[in-house]
């Protein structure tokens, strides 16, 4: 009796040991931001109102009754903010919620909307948000988030075609997964100021394909592991500056991967300045489209000094193909013949400055793979 007792007594210690009420917060795709920051941004300061979206999810293995606590770091000037949370709406005045919103074991809530108001103020507010239950255990289970609010008319981010895409998602899309495949996306980054602007570039990773591999050349390219850049880029008042490209290689893995890319300037014009775009590099199929016969080897050596060599062998069906180098901004610097279906193609770099460089194949009109290549003196 004294055992079954001792039993009972551990298997109720263990339990409350290992019952773990808990909260966590998604943003509206589905990431989870718990104790993390968010950008939501306009590139319009007459905008009059601008919106977040959170999921709280109870994960833990206890119901609660929830409610949010509204903490302002930092307001721009005329700035406000008001929040609503399960059945209700509070003002800019209330800070917490007054009324619990119940979120059972396994559920997602999704009436969280956190509203900011401009008032034509530029600039970045800073809102943290804490979901809490303090009433269904003794120790209070909370989750926070914070969220900048940045309103900004001073950049422009332009796609290839001149388009604005502040705010916007790039998509691009191919069936080549194959381990020479190689996408970006380029845009351009506009100074709507009359003031010189230093610049940086911030990438987050929204959801990436495992295996898959991107990086980014913002000024000078970074390696994958790298997600802000260091060196400043400077855009003089009313200026474009064309440098900035997105690297992805599907490394054979299909999939879509979605980065954002987040330009700012804190301090140029005496309040953060920033604009962001997403790319989305959606691979749906597997493998090179077929091209039987097709062999073209690494370029030896890579990094170039004052050559590299490339090892060519082409189908029989082919009746036009080249080889095309570009510099990262996508300008052509030499296009080279490939007239026989099999031999060498070489590059002379030693009158090309030093840097990264893309060649592609094109046969018959088509682009084959694009790739890199270093060139360094």
């Amino acid at each position: 009796m004294k055992h079954l007792l001792l039993t009972l007594l551990s298997l109720v210690i263990l339990s409350a040991i290992t019952a773990q009420p808990a909260l966590q917060i998604f943003d509206q795709f589905d990431n989870d931001v718990t104790g993390k920051t968010i950008t939501v941004y306009s590139n319009n300061p007459l905008v009059d109102l601008m919106e977040s979206h959170l999921k709280v999810y109870n994960s833990g293995d206890t119901d609660l009754n929830v409610f949010v606590r509204r903490i302002n770091n930092t307001a721009a000037t005329n700035s406000s903010n008001a929040f609503c949370f399960g059945i209700n709406c509070y003002p800019p005045t209330t800070d917490t919620s007054q009324v619990e919103t119940p979120i059972q074991v396994g559920i997602m809530n999704t009436t969280f909307i956190g509203d900011y108001y401009p008032s034509q103020a530029r600039g970045i507010s800073s809102v943290t948000y804490e979901f809490y239950d303090n009433t269904t255990t003794a120790n209070k289970v909370a989750a926070s988030v914070t969220i900048l609010y940045a309103v900004s008319d001073v950049i422009d981010i332009l796609d290839e075609e001149g388009h604005i895409v502040n705010n916007s998602t790039i998509v691009v899309s191919s069936n080549d997964t194959s381990m020479a495949a190689y996408f970006d996306a380029k845009v351009k980054v506009r100074n709507n100021s009359s003031s010189d602007l230093f610049m940086y570039a911030r990438r987050i990773q929204n959801s990436v394909v495992p295996g898959t591999t991107n990086t980014f050349c913002y000024g000078v390219c970074y390696p994958p592991f790298i997600d802000t850049s260091f060196v400043v880029v400077t855009i003089p008042g009313g200026g474009i500056d064309s440098n900035f490209v997105a690297d992805y290689t599907p490394a054979g893995n299909a999939g879509a991967t979605s980065l954002s890319y987040e330009f700012y300037d804190n301090y140029t014009l005496g309040e953060p300045t920033a604009a962001s775009f997403t790319v989305i590099f959606n691979l749906s199929g597997v493998g090179m489209p077929e091209n039987k016969g097709l062999s073209f080897s690494e370029p030896t050596p890579n990094p170039a000094a004052s050559f590299t060599v490339f090892n060519f062998d082409l189908p029989a069906s082919v009746r036009s193909a080249y080889l095309s180098i570009r510099s990262i901004s996508g300008s052509e610097v030499e296009q080279i013949m490939l007239d026989r279906e099999s031999g060498k193609a070489i590059v002379h770099t030693a009158a090309l400055p030093a840097g990264l460089y893309l060649y592609s194949l094109v046969t018959d009109g088509k682009v084959n793979f694009t790739k890199k290549l270093l060139v360094r003196h």
